[in-house]
């Protein structure tokens, strides 16, 4: 996690974050039909600047908020964002999180997260993830859910194909020490990811519940996208009940 954690502290002010409370208004709406406390705890996992948690304090969820993230810059930006006696912000990874393992959650947020989560391969960021989420369920109470956003990249042929090629061909332009912002400006230096199709985050998050759809936003796919058989861009968000 040290790769990601150095590339958002120099980076975090490039990335554009959600502002728009429409963004979020699936989650709050599912929030509001299931609650059933009077007083709802909820970890904003990779909170960036906190957006998530604004938008659910400025529509009236009565909750303890935790959130953490990887980098120090982005936990400064949230801090900047948020002043609320019921928001806990603080500098964590998923696998070393500073609570007691008593410490759960009615709801675990996590928006653009899996994705940031590299391994040497593809199968050992695929596997890191799910101990991500294996760590994650664990701190939910007995009917907690997680929501989980991603970006999904479906290909033509094999449905995982450009998410491949972007993972190895980000860590060949790295380990040659390329710049790519100079010629792709949406790819910072330093950037790795590791995109996955709609049905292998699916697959993915069967192991944790049941997951469903809450919210499904295609994309236009670039022009140079699609010389990497791309046939599929978008946001997915899904809530997975435990």
């Amino acid at each position: 996690m040290s790769s990601v954690k150095s590339f958002f502290d120099k980076n975090a002010h490039k990335h554009a974050y959600h502002h728009d409370p429409i963004i979020y208004s699936s989650i709050i709406n599912h929030i509001k039909k299931n609650q059933n406390k009077d007083l709802l705890k909820i970890l904003d996992f990779g909170c960036g600047d906190g957006a998530f948690i604004k938008s659910l304090l400025n529509d009236g969820i009565d909750a303890t908020f935790f959130g953490t993230d990887v980098s120090n810059t982005m936990i400064n930006m949230a801090k900047q964002n948020i002043s609320n006696p019921k928001v806990e912000l603080f500098v964590a990874d998923g696998f070393n999180l500073p609570l007691k393992s008593d410490v759960k959650f009615d709801l675990i947020h996590a928006d653009s997260v899996l994705h940031h989560i590299i391994g040497r391969t593809r199968n050992k960021s695929k596997q890191l993830v799910k101990e991500l989420l294996e760590e994650l369920s664990d701190r939910l109470d007995e009917n907690g859910c997680l929501v989980i956003e991603e970006l999904y990249y479906d290909s033509h042929i094999i449905p995982n194909l450009t998410s491949s090629l972007i993972f190895y061909g980000l860590k060949l332009i790295n380990f040659i020490r390329i710049d790519i912002n100079k010629i792709l400006k949406e790819f910072s230096r330093g950037l790795e990811v590791n995109f996955f199709c709609n049905e292998e985050l699916s697959n993915i998050l069967k192991k944790y519940g049941e997951p469903h759809v809450i919210k499904y936003t295609p994309a236009k796919i670039p022009r140079l996208y699609k010389l990497f058989f791309l046939k599929k861009l978008g946001n997915v968000s899904y809530i997975v009940n435990k």
